[in-house]
């Protein structure tokens, strides 16, 4: 109906977009599915090898789409024009819309439609906000999910799977 035969899924090295990950191959198989990761200076070696972890895991290639240079760019931009740097909140939102930018965009080029990844829990209290690529999207897969239910999924994944595609340091 919509015309998108791929799923794409903006994995962070998080839980929740573990999670929707594996939902995702699932529901579409692997070779339709697009995995990107947008990492900027705050994701750690940590958290990037949980996001090649799960998309090796998967069987999945990741995308490497980075927005440390947009998030700059934006963040000097701000201070020129008002003569302070932005807050921690709008340096989030920097953040967010950065990613969620170059994931339309990427939808664009896969014909891919986005999973958005964002639980209950953080919708409710502000945390997947209405311009984050974990709250935009053709389908939100654990929009409904609290997050204390996302844990107790994770950890059926794996258990499911007979293996730790979810890292368990993830959800433990």
């Amino acid at each position: 109906l919509s015309g998108l035969n791929k799923a794409q899924v903006h994995v962070s090295g998080g839980l929740d977009s573990a999670v929707g990950a594996c939902l995702a191959v699932e529901a579409m198989g692997k070779d339709n599915c697009i995995f990107i990761s947008n990492p900027t200076e705050f994701n750690g070696e940590e958290t990037r090898g949980y996001a090649q972890h799960i998309a090796d895991s998967l069987g999945v290639k990741l995308f490497w789409n980075p927005t440390g240079a947009i998030y700059e760019q934006v963040a000097n931009e701000h201070l020129i024009a008002f003569g302070e740097n932005p807050t921690p909140a709008g340096k989030a939102s920097i953040q967010a819309v950065s990613r969620t930018v170059q994931g339309l965009a990427a939808s664009h080029t896969f014909k891919s439609g986005i999973i958005a990844c964002g639980n209950h829990t953080e919708i409710v209290l502000g945390w997947a906000s209405f311009h984050d690529i974990g709250s935009i999207g053709a389908l939100s897969l654990i929009g409904d999910l609290t997050k204390v239910e996302v844990f107790e999924f994770a950890e059926w994944i794996n258990k499911h799977l007979k293996r730790a595609v979810i890292p368990p340091s993830l959800f433990n």
